[in-house]
């Protein structure tokens, strides 16, 4: 009779950081995917550009660089309550976590709100000229991950100030952090190119 033959893994953790765990892995693959997406973004920024003489068209007002560069800072100043909870989630502090999770969120609705406000004020629309394409194309992009990524932040945050708390949504915290940091991240380019120099590389 063949004996059956069994593995004990009663030994190893229910949950672990960083690359031990398949969410971190889940979430690695997510922002290589969306960092394919803007570069594919940039490249078609810049082929027309090059079909363009005059770029941006209708030039552009400066308190649309103002407003820009003030919710980059917001964007900036996030990453300090997100590191606090992600640091409070590897000491298990659950106030720590908490509240940081609500200070980035406040800071990603403040941006949400400061951006629509731009967005208004730009002088064109998207369909007004192959610049105002693009350009409503990039910012809608980011947009949508941070408004995705304000409501995850809102949603954890939920979850441990109601409860119950389990050893998970430590890690949770932490790939949230790690996908809102790519989040800003991401945005300086194009914050860059869009806001501060549209000239840039100009051919």
């Amino acid at each position: 009779m063949n004996r059956r033959r069994t593995l004990d893994v009663s030994h190893l953790p229910t949950f672990a950081f960083g690359q031990r765990d398949p969410l971190w892995w889940g979430v690695m693959g997510l922002i290589v995917i969306e960092s394919t997406v803007f570069v594919l973004g940039l490249a078609s920024y810049f082929y027309i550009r090059g079909n363009h003489f005059e770029w941006p068209p209708s030039g552009s007002d400066p308190i649309i660089r103002v407003l820009a560069t003030v919710n980059m800072g917001l964007l900036l100043l996030s990453c300090l309550p997100m590191h606090w909870a992600n640091t409070s989630a590897l000491k298990r502090k659950l106030r720590g976590m908490r509240w940081g999770l609500v200070l980035a969120s406040l800071l990603g609705l403040a941006f949400l709100a400061i951006r629509i406000i731009n967005m208004q004020a730009v002088g064109f629309r998207w369909d007004s000229h192959a610049y105002g394409s693009i350009f409503f194309t990039l910012v809608g992009l980011h947009t949508v991950h941070i408004i995705a990524s304000t409501l995850e932040n809102l949603v954890i945050a939920a979850v441990l100030f109601i409860g119950p708390v389990e050893e998970k949504h430590l890690v949770d915290v932490r790939v949230n952090g790690m996908y809102w940091f790519f989040v800003v991240a991401s945005w300086v380019p194009f914050y860059v190119l869009l806001f501060m120099a549209p000239n840039l590389f100009r051919a």
